[in-house]
């Protein structure tokens, strides 16, 4: 049983979904890891917590996740019964059906089942050794030990005897009579700084302890003698996990990490009980061999164990560690999500590491941006210009912004922050001019705005009314990219309709914070149709809309009813469909020293500017984006990770809106109905990225027909009336889907067999 560091209060999370919508967790695999259990009768079935408090359950050992609650509490583990595994110990938290409900118990926050009578349990919690003889509905103190107990284990063949582990009395405790007296066997050791131990199942007088000062040390005679039994390679390593193979306890591994210096862990293997060791790291390379916190075995797989890790989740060996793979056990928050238009699946995604998936977060990987950085750092926004995909930046905070012309593959710092401490927080390229780049940084309570009309060879401060602030969002008009909007954190919003040269306050509505600051804006957002409507994010002041360019505003989020019934919340994102741009959605979540331990906010949509909404998801929410090649599916960051949700009412052929609403985007097919083909026609005002799908009556996507750059002017494609797998389809209605830049077009098309 592994430990988990969790904070105070109890929250059951239970799936959340409104009529014909639909949800799911899709990554990426990142987290603290502090706590993994198996169910001890099916070994698919493992528990994973975080540092944050969530818990994960797989069924699949790793290959998907699932949430299965929150629990915030102290100081936890987690305990699965051994012949009832739907009864499950979280801190002083039960559940007897498999966590479908949850009863708070007077336990602990570690527990041991007595294995030959199940309805025994033993707990610690704090200076204090309880014991349940009812299956842990009541509870009573037995023993109180002078400083704070970290672990407790029970003899395996013996279960009057009882270990207990202090890292502050720096000591291990055992007791013969089931805890009501204890010795202390390790009295003989000295100043040690005990760490953890772990028995032998197969005997029980033998006993692994890691220590801070000693190394690992074995004794055989339940703490007679001792020896050490590894010299480490770095003086500061040490043993945080001790795993012992239940069919042959010659074989033992244990993790580690060192205590200053090279911040590295490494994975240990001996056969031999310890007389000789292996490093067994093959896919713990850089950036993931960095500290690990918790492993556990398969107990009937013994070859297959999992490993926590600090920061990149958990990752998993089916060869006794020879190799190791990244699994998708965990799930964790993230601040910008990007779509590769050109590669269905691809997505990027940028917090502390930039990661990405290529199969819509079945598989992740960490980008190697192949270059140094002088700071730790934190990404904020992943950018792929809307015409030339080749170009791509990434704002790096204190290391400045990154630059890529070949999508992705090599990377360059083309601004650095000036003066040093100072961070760059967000960036915009001109819609159709990329060697146009505006950036903005921000430093000692002032922002400041650059812009390059070179790629970023040169820059020049571009003149924004000061004092500024930090600068959160710049946003093009596409339709006149000589407006540029700025969402700014103390001063609102500025507009230039001369590209940059001179700027104005668009203030007119938002609520103020002071006589002087408007409330941050923290988002902004565009009717791409028609870009005269803006929506405003203002921290702790709701959604705004505008129908004027930012001239006026009114507030759109009063009749959003959380926040009547709770302090503390503020709208994080907004997103405008770009299939039908009256379905707005707002994120919410809590501002400040509001926001953790708490779960509170969710995902709205409203559907007619405001009047009304609907909660289609249920907790706090952050960053929302549209998929580029799927538009009616939404992901949105969470504290578990990205969460994916197909909004049906824009699937569904029953409120497609199919009018041709942009002249200059012809779009058409002949004939129609059809019977064993159709030519789709379509010409684009210039030239640009252009996507056809054939999707069904129920939104699926039948066949992709066109996927790349189109020159100006008029185009011709062929549908044979198949599916993807060549595969004719059925008579019905079908809806021919054009995008082409920021532009959706769609029409039906009936095909009659």
């Amino acid at each position: 049983m592994k430990k988990l560091y969790l904070v105070l209060l109890f929250i059951i999370l239970k799936s959340c979904s409104i009529s014909a919508q639909d949800w799911h967790i899709m990554g990426p695999p990142v987290g603290n890891i502090r706590a993994l259990a198996f169910n001890p009768l099916n070994s698919d079935n493992l528990y994973v917590g975080t540092e944050k408090g969530i818990i994960f359950r797989s069924n699949d050992s790793g290959n998907t996740t699932e949430l299965f609650f929150t629990l915030l509490s102290q100081y936890a583990d987690i305990t699965v019964h051994p012949i009832d595994p739907d009864i499950i110990f979280i801190s002083s938290n039960r559940t007897t059906d498999g966590g479908k409900t949850w009863h708070q118990i007077n336990g602990g926050i570690q527990y041991v089942i007595n294995p030959g009578n199940p309805s025994i349990l033993y707990a610690i919690n704090g200076f204090e050794v309880k014991m349940s003889r009812d299956g842990g509905e009541n509870w009573n103190t037995i023993s109180t030990i002078s400083s704070f107990i970290s672990k407790i284990a029970i003899s395996p063949s013996d279960t009057n005897i009882l270990y207990i582990s202090s890292i502050m009395g720096d000591n291990v405790l055992k007791s013969s009579d089931s805890g009501l007296s204890w010795e202390d066997i390790t009295e003989t050791l000295g100043d040690i700084g005990v760490v953890t131990f772990e028995i032998n199942t197969l005997d029980p007088n033998a006993i692994y302890l890691s220590t801070r000062y000693e190394g690992l040390l074995r004794t055989v005679n339940s703490g007679k003698t001792w020896w050490n039994i590894i010299n480490f390679p770095h003086p500061s390593e040490y043993a945080v996990d001790i795993e012992i193979n239940p069919l042959d306890t010659s074989i033992v591994y244990i993790i580690t990490k060192s205590a200053e210096g090279t911040n590295k862990s490494n994975v240990y293997k001996t056969t031999n009980s310890g007389r000789n060791w292996t490093i067994k790291n093959e896919g713990l390379h850089e950036p993931f061999a960095k500290t690990f916190t918790t492993f556990v075995m398969n107990p009937e797989k013994p070859n297959e164990l999992y490993l926590g890790t600090s920061k990149w989740g958990v990752f998993k060996t089916t060869d006794g560690g020879d190799h190791w793979i990244w699994t998708n056990l965990t799930a964790g928050e993230v601040l910008d999500i990007e779509f590769d238009p050109e590669f269905k699946g691809r997505i990027y995604t940028a917090a502390e590491n930039i990661i990405s998936t290529t199969d819509y977060g079945e598989h992740w990987n960490v980008i190697d941006l192949g270059i140094e950085l002088e700071n730790p750092t934190t990404f904020y926004d992943y950018v792929i210009h809307p015409r030339n995909h080749n170009l791509r930046y990434i704002v790096g905070g204190r290391n400045g912004l990154l630059k890529s012309t070949d999508s992705g593959n090599n990377w360059n710092i083309i601004f650095h922050p000036s003066p040093y401490e100072y961070s760059v927080s967000a960036v915009a390229v001109h819609p159709s001019n990329p060697d146009t780049v505006y950036v903005a940084q921000y430093g000692s309570s002032e922002g400041v705005l650059y812009r390059s009309l070179n790629g970023g060879l040169s820059w020049e401060e571009v003149g924004i009314p000061r004092p500024s602030s930090y600068c959160n969002k710049i946003l093009f008009d596409p339709q006149n990219p000589q407006i540029i909007y700025i969402a700014n954190s103390g001063r609102g919003i500025l507009k230039t309709t001369d590209d940059g040269n001179t700027w104005n306050y668009m203030n007119n509505g938002l609520e103020m914070e002071s006589a002087t600051y408007v409330r941050p804006v923290i988002a902004l957002s565009m009717n791409k149709d028609d870009t005269q409507i803006l929506y405003a994010a203002l921290r702790l002041g709701g959604a705004y809309m505008s129908t004027n360019g930012g001239g006026s505003w009114n507030l759109i989020s009063e009749n959003i009813d959380i926040f009547e019934q709770e302090q503390g919340l503020t709208v994080r994102d907004i997103l405008v469909s770009s299939m039908r741009p009256e379905n707005i959605y707002v994120s919410v979540e809590p501002e400040g020293s509001y926001g953790w331990p708490s779960l509170r906010g969710g995902l709205f949509r409203t559907r007619d500017n405001g009047e009304t909404w609907e909660r289609l998801y249920a907790y706090r929410a952050g960053i929302i984006r549209e998929c580029s090649h799927r538009p009616a599916d939404l992901f949105f960051s969470t504290l578990f990770g990205i969460v994916q949700f197909t909004d049906t009412t824009l699937t569904s052929v029953s409120h497609l809106n199919i009018q041709n609403t942009i002249k200059d985007y012809v779009f058409n097919n002949y004939p129609n109905p059809c019977n064993q083909g159709s030519k789709i026609l379509y010409s684009i005002p210039e030239h640009a990225w252009v996507q056809i799908i054939i999707y069904n009556q129920l939104g699926r996507e039948v066949i992709e027909l066109v996927n790349e750059q189109k020159s100006k002017g008029m185009h011709t494609v062929h549908w044979n009336c198949k599916n993807s797998q060549g595969g004719d389809v059925a008579s019905g209605i079908y809806v021919c889907s054009m995008k082409c830049d920021s532009i959706y077009r769609s029409h039906k098309m009936i095909v009659m067999r």
